[in-house]
């Protein structure tokens, strides 16, 4: 019948996906325990839950909920979102626009993948490999651009001071009302 895999597709299919997971899911953990935040930490008699995430990262955000349970037991979310901002609220917040994720894999020990999402598009797959594998660069271009923002802030931040003493030596010498 036409549509139906055969064996051969099929292991071919499962080769390529957990190749891909291989690839990708370690690599991702690493990258958001390197450079997200945590949300929440818990300390347990056998284990260690800890939720980060990376937002706004080269187009993707991440959220990985490690150590669920003494027994194992990872969740790693991608959502990609090319772009756009996300960020909580806000009109150009990729959570207005419902962005969901692209990828939920759940693994209660490495290489037991159960995955809950997986978009068969292959742009958001390209685009990962390629963040991970220049993730340096890609940090390096955010630290630079959160630079020159803090310099601009800086520079708008001493000339509100050098206007508020302004005001201040005017008022004291009676230039301007008190």
């Amino acid at each position: 019948m036409a549509g139906e895999l055969t064996n051969k597709d099929l292991a071919r299919k499962i080769r390529g996906r957990k190749n891909f997971l291989d690839k990708t899911v370690d690599a991702v953990i690493n990258l958001v325990c390197n450079r997200g935040k945590v949300l929440s930490r818990s300390e347990h008699s056998a284990h260690t839950h800890i939720i980060w995430e990376l937002h706004n990262f080269g187009g993707f955000s991440f959220r990985t909920d490690l150590g669920q349970t003494m027994f194992g037991g990872n969740t790693v979310k991608v959502y990609y979102h090319p772009g756009r901002s996300f960020r909580e609220g806000g009109l150009d917040s990729a959570w207005d626009k419902d962005c969901s994720p692209v990828l939920i894999v759940y693994f209660p020990t490495e290489g037991d993948y159960k995955v809950g999402q997986f978009n068969e598009k292959t742009d958001w797959q390209r685009a990962l490999i390629r963040v991970l594998k220049n993730q340096n660069n890609i940090a390096a271009q955010i630290n630079k651009a959160k630079e020159k923002e803090n310099k601009t802030l800086q520079k708008w931040s001493q000339k509100d001071e050098k206007n508020a003493q302004l005001i201040k030596e005017a008022q004291k010498l009676g230039i301007t009302p008190r």
